[in-house]
């Protein structure tokens, strides 16, 4: 099962639920929402920076 914490504002509750073995995380702790148009640079900028592979499932 892949666990995944939505709502995540605060480093401490992001390394609480790491400490815990969350395994996808959201909030605004990584972006407030975006319109898709910032959302496709956002995703590339990750992508050029290897974020999005380290996310990658195996």
């Amino acid at each position: 099962m892949c666990v995944v914490a939505e709502g995540v504002e605060r480093a401490d509750q992001l390394t609480y639920l790491q400490d815990q073995g969350c395994d996808k995380i959201q909030g605004y702790l990584y972006s407030k929402p975006l319109a898709a148009k910032d959302m496709e640079q956002l995703l590339a900028r990750w992508e050029s920076s290897g974020v999005a592979a380290a996310c990658m499932e195996p």
